[in-house]
């Protein structure tokens, strides 16, 4: 009874040091490892809302909203229809305001303006055209019924919705959202740093950066292959225009990962050498 009775107390001091430096690990870790993770969504995020931004910045925008007016609208078609018509009413005109026939915006040329080569009245209608559809959105298109002729817009709700989008007032919302993310990204960023010692704070700080932009990547380029198997699969030219649209401004949200892996893989590569050089010496 004497020897046994050691041998069960040597047990049980040979598994409680196992059990509570488990508890000590997970004690040490899981705080860093929460703000990790959270830190890897808020910089998802950040990027999400950082790419909009600058997409829905007045000159992407509008140059995106162009394009978009032009397929939409089918304006070349409506110019070599109803262009004769627009110059006989510009030299008859007194004076006021000349709208092209069928256009679906509601959108007025001066008779001097009307007069002007196709090209030029191309550039302005579309010009005029985008300015509007950024300020109103996809309201700024009639709608068949209204005033102003049968509309030459035939569009799916996701094509509105995605017009919609291109506004000042989404910019403006997307700025502050912007704004909010970055502020909570470094307070996440401070305290990871504040949870973590020495080098480890480059490191730690520097995966989630690296993780969170490749799987931001990711996201962007199964986006982008997305929309290409939808553009492919249309068989719309104009619904095809608009995902060709799509895919063009891609560029910025790969740009924008790129950048932030770029950042994240410098922190580690800091963190490891530091950590190496203090240890070797």
């Amino acid at each position: 009874m004497s020897l046994a009775e050691p041998s069960v107390e040597g047990g049980d001091s040979l598994q409680r040091p196992a059990v509570g430096g488990g508890r000590r690990f997970w004690r040490r870790w899981q705080p860093p490892a929460y703000v990790a993770f959270g830190l890897a969504a808020a910089l998802i995020a950040l990027l999400a809302a950082l790419s909009l931004l600058q997409m829905t910045a007045p000159g992407p925008a509008h140059r995106a909203l162009r394009r978009a007016v032009a397929s939409l609208t089918e304006i070349d078609s409506l110019l070599a229809v109803h262009g004769p018509a627009l110059r006989e009413q510009a030299e008859a005109s007194a004076g006021e305001p000349l709208s092209l026939p069928d256009y679906p915006l509601d959108v007025s040329l001066s008779p001097q303006e009307a007069l002007g080569a196709t090209a030029e009245v191309k550039d302005l209608l579309l010009d005029r055209s985008a300015e509007q559809a950024y300020q109103e959105g996809a309201a700024a298109f009639r709608e068949e019924g209204e005033s102003g002729g049968e509309s030459g817009l035939s569009t799916p709700g996701a094509v509105r919705a995605g017009l919609g989008l291109l506004t000042a007032s989404r910019h403006d919302a997307l700025r502050v959202a912007t704004v909010v993310l970055a502020l909570l990204c470094g307070a996440l960023s401070g305290a990871l740093v504040l949870l973590n010692r020495g080098y480890r704070r480059l490191t730690a700080l520097g995966g989630a950066v690296a993780v969170a932009s490749l799987l931001f990547l990711l996201l962007t380029a199964a986006g982008r292959l997305t929309l290409g198997l939808a553009g492919s699969a249309s068989n719309e030219y104009m619904a095809g225009q608009l995902l060709d649209l799509t895919k063009d401004a891609a560029w910025l949200p790969f740009r924008n990962g790129l950048a932030l892996g770029g950042l994240g893989v410098a922190l580690v590569v800091l963190g490891v050498v530091g950590s190496s050089l203090s240890a070797d010496g």
